[in-house]
């Protein structure tokens, strides 16, 4: 009974808070939200609700000295890369001139002092920030629906009523199916666009998102416990995004994070006792974690060719955790465990 109530709860709020983010316009919207401080400590709300009322907030982050590229995109019109320490908060005039180093500072005190042993404010910030639209761009899914609407315009063609009415509905038809084209493929053109900076960014912070410490195997628990497991039973978008994540964490060659001892504590140690705490609809949404985490690993297991290719020169396959470049996992012993 509770749970049930806890999940119509979380509904009403995941709905509100896309209401309020798509109903009012940027500007607006900073003005409505506290600051980060104020939702943790002052409203006392948990770090993964405040981070999903605070996330619009974080991209009217802009470069200070151009005013142009907004977090988390890389690069102003000139192709430049823009440092995150050179850019503030954009919104009202009137309100107090935040910095992104402020926001990082307001981040360290959210975890434990521990916690940064092995995680970085930059690599949190990061993770919450961001959403599934700025890792993926879906290319199959547009090119379907691209392909349905040229098959509507073939479909209109091949029409062979010739009366006036007719030919005036087609026209017009036509017109509105090519204009649906033209803007999906706008889209599909920015969004693709948009994914392909947003890496650029990451693959140039990524050095920074973790170091190494006495007990390297904890670096991998503490962002399962501190990030991974909080949102991926968020919402079913967010536990696709946190299987992207750690796909993208992994292809960027990110030094310190090993994936398979990630994908090892997830499954073996922590996943029973995660079921055992979740609600009816949290335990979907950590099951679709699940099927997005072990579709990537049997895709490297399928064959020994993308296992050498994806993972053979990937620090996530160190065998030695504390030593990114050590030897790899062999692709037998991949598949033997």
């Amino acid at each position: 009974m509770v749970s049930e109530q806890f999940d119509r709860c979380h509904g009403i709020l995941l709905q509100y808070a896309e209401f309020l983010s798509s109903a009012v316009t940027p500007s607006t919207y900073v003005q409505l939200v506290p600051p980060l401080e104020d939702l943790v400590y002052k409203y006392h709300i948990e770090p993964d609700v405040a981070f999903l009322i605070y996330r619009p907030v974080m991209r009217l982050f802009k470069s200070a000295s151009s005013g142009e590229a907004c977090w988390p995109l890389d690069g102003n019109e000139e192709g430049e890369p823009v440092s995150c320490d050179d850019m503030i908060l954009h919104g009202d005039s009137s309100q107090k001139l935040i910095m992104w180093s402020d926001l990082l500072n307001t981040i360290r005190t959210i975890l434990p002092t521990k916690a940064w042993n092995g995680l970085s404010p930059e690599l949190y910030a990061t993770f919450w920030g961001l959403t599934l639209y700025d890792l993926h761009f879906p290319k199959d899914r547009y090119d379907a629906e691209t392909k349905k609407l040229h098959d509507n315009l073939k479909q209109l063609e091949d029409n062979s009523d010739n009366s006036s009415i007719a030919i005036s509905r087609r026209k017009k038809d036509k017109e509105r199916i090519q204009d649906l084209v033209d803007k999906l493929n706008n889209e599909s053109d920015k969004h693709q666009q948009h994914v392909a900076s947003v890496l650029q960014r990451l693959a140039r912070e990524k050095d920074k998102w973790l170091s190494s410490g006495p007990d390297a195997l904890k670096i991998n628990m503490e962002f399962l416990q501190r990030c991974i497991y909080p949102r991926c039973v968020f919402s079913m978008q967010d536990a696709v995004y946190c299987a992207t994540f750690v796909k993208t964490m992994h292809s960027l060659g990110t030094p310190f994070f090993n994936t398979v001892n990630h994908i090892d504590v997830f499954i073996c140690k922590t996943l029973q006792p995660m079921i055992c705490c979740c609600t009816e609809y949290e335990a979907g949404r950590l099951g679709r974690f699940l099927h997005e985490t072990l579709k990537m690993a049997y895709y490297w297991k399928s064959d020994e060719a993308i296992y050498e290719r994806e993972c053979g020169n990937k620090p996530g396959f160190a065998l030695y955790f504390r030593f990114p470049n050590s030897q790899r996992v062999p692709y037998a012993q991949f598949v033997k465990d």
